[in-house]
């Protein structure tokens, strides 16, 4: 045993000396290397953002409106004139059918105006077919031009509307539509006990300059002054500045005025007030209009 541990080499693990010098100098060096590349990219940064904005702007500049609109649109399809369009799966989406102007390059054999294209919407009508049991749907075309070409009569229209439309009572339970609304405001009696007066119209009619406004102001002037009544003047000085400003002088906007101005008056007259009103209203139609809707109420109307 003792030949063997003789001959047996002995090892053992010394320890590495270590330079801690070279050391401290490695890891100064790998900060300050860190510390370049954090500048470098501090600094770049502002630049890489601002390319981005500007190929994003280039990007929303480069889409034109043409395609927008045809990404917008389900189907166009240029054409002179309206065309019928039969056995159309339900559910299909509208066709627009666009006219170009006469500027346009394509030919165009329909007399076209130089206002604008002249769009065509062709709406979806379900109809049950006479032969069979299944539903079809065809369409019907309504066109659209711009507004040199509309001869639209809005007297026609806003007459069609009132007489389409009846009297809507929505806060008031106790009245239904068209009725009075008597139940549900302070009696008419109990008013003008508290203010001491009634409540009347008096509608001045005349051409222009015949003094309309003239004697109503006096009058106006003197029941308050010397007899300390309620009185309010309405004429087109103060109706046409606001609830009559987009009325002309046609003969359908002269009746709207009349028709507004009578209902104003009801509801001032209503109220107590004596409302004095000067108005060319040269059509006796509206003026007996007005004096229905007084007397279906019980207000005195001179």
């Amino acid at each position: 045993s003792d030949i063997a541990n003789l001959t047996m080499a002995r090892y053992a693990y010394a320890p590495l000396s270590v330079d801690e010098e070279r050391r401290g100098r490695f890891s100064h060096h790998q900060a300050a290397a860190e510390a370049e590349r954090t500048a470098k990219v501090n600094e770049r940064m502002p630049m890489f953002v601002g390319i981005c904005v500007l190929v994003a702007i280039a990007f929303v500049l480069s889409r034109s409106p043409a395609q927008a609109g045809q990404a917008a649109t389900p189907s166009v399809v240029p054409t002179t004139t309206s065309q019928q369009i039969n056995s159309v799966p339900e559910g299909t989406a509208p066709v627009i059918q666009v006219v170009p102007t006469a500027n346009s390059n394509t030919n165009v054999g329909a007399d076209v105006s130089d206002n604008g294209p002249v769009i065509q919407v062709v709406k979806p009508v379900v109809a049950e077919s006479p032969s069979s049991t299944t539903t079809t749907t065809s369409f019907s075309t309504a066109s659209t031009t711009s507004s040199a070409d509309c001869n639209c009569n809005i007297g026609e229209l806003r007459k069609a509307a009132l007489d389409a439309t009846p009297p809507h009572i929505i806060e008031c339970a106790a009245a239904s539509d068209g009725e009075s609304q008597s139940a549900c405001h302070l009696p008419s009696a109990t008013r003008y006990a508290a203010l001491k007066q009634k409540g009347a119209t008096l509608w001045m009619t005349g051409c222009s300059g015949a003094g309309k406004t003239t004697i109503a102001t006096a009058l106006e002037d003197r029941l308050v002054k010397a007899y300390g009544k309620h009185v309010y003047r309405l004429d087109g000085d103060n109706l046409r500045t606001g609830i009559n400003r987009d009325l002309t002088f046609s003969e359908a906007d002269r009746a709207e005025s009349v028709r507004r101005t009578g209902e104003i008056a009801t509801l001032f007259a209503d109220s107590g007030v004596i409302t004095l009103v000067g108005l060319i209203s040269p059509y006796r139609g509206d003026r007996d209009a007005v004096r229905k809707r007084h007397e279906e109420q019980g207000i005195p109307f001179y």
